[in-house]
């Protein structure tokens, strides 16, 4: 078994996106996010009529939202966790393996580290506990390289997970190739990673000349087959025109197989 490759759907042009994912020969899951699933009601029925599958449901809440929700009064942030378990519950019914929720990391800071940290690892038990185990796993996500310079935002993540320590909570691991150094090691980044990992992000924008190197996707999907990762692999291409969407999702299908491989 090898891990499944799928491509991020945009809230705006969906229909062109999972039109050009149908064509694929090698890509058939996306990533869409809660907001799409929510106001939408013709994407699911639509991703059906595809024969496409859905694997990952990003932002249970908007990120702006989630970022400032552990700074919220109790009520609040007790309101919201309970949309946000409904949310995980539609999610799981439309058949994704993981969802994700952004818990404004880069936010914790030395004063209130202890208790800010305390705050999110309540609002993921309490989360999990009903949730756990009808088979969805609740991402947190961590960017890589980090937002900025001094970041601590991987320990933070690291800290939440063996705080909260369910099988249910998992990172989800946005990589931005055009940022990161050609002499990065790839296979130490994955042994510090690919266990707690339930998804891995590739993020480039064509539009302002980035591109993916085939050569360095294979070396990704080498290390991966190395340490049999099982997850998902989501590819976010940021594209608006129809020839641009077409391009990205062609290149995806074409890099789909070297991720695919069995062991």
């Amino acid at each position: 078994m090898s891990c499944i490759v799928a491509i991020r759907i945009p809230d705006r042009n969906w229909r062109k996106w999972l039109d050009a994912v149908a064509q694929t020969l090698h890509v058939h899951t996306v990533e869409a996010s809660a907001a799409l699933l929510a106001e939408n009601p013709a994407f699911l029925p639509r991703l059906a009529a595809l024969d496409l599958e859905l694997v990952h449901v990003r932002e249970l809440l908007p990120d702006e939202t989630a970022r400032h929700l552990f700074e919220a009064p109790q009520k609040t942030r007790d309101d919201l966790r309970k949309h946000v378990d409904e949310l995980l519950r539609r999610s799981e019914a439309a058949g994704a393996r993981s969802a994700d929720l952004e818990f404004g990391l880069d936010r914790i800071d030395g004063h209130d580290s202890e208790e800010a940290l305390r705050r999110r690892i309540d609002f993921l038990r309490a989360l999990l506990k009903p949730v756990n185990p009808p088979g969805i796993d609740l991402c947190v996500p961590v960017r890589h390289p980090p937002p900025f310079p001094g970041a601590r935002t991987r320990d933070a993540a690291a800290n939440l997970l063996f705080e909260v320590m369910d099988p249910a909570c998992r990172l989800a691991v946005g990589v931005f190739p055009a940022e990161l150094s050609p002499e990065m090691d790839i296979g130490a980044f994955l042994r510090e990673y690919y266990l707690q990992t339930a998804v891995f992000r590739f993020h480039w924008q064509p539009a302002l000349g980035e591109e993916l190197d085939p050569d360095r996707q294979r070396q990704w999907a080498d290390a991966l087959t190395r340490h049999s990762y099982r997850g998902c692999v989501v590819f976010c291409p940021r594209a608006r025109q129809p020839e641009a969407i077409a391009h990205v999702v062609g290149l995806v299908d074409s890099l789909a197989p070297l991720f695919r491989r069995s062991i």
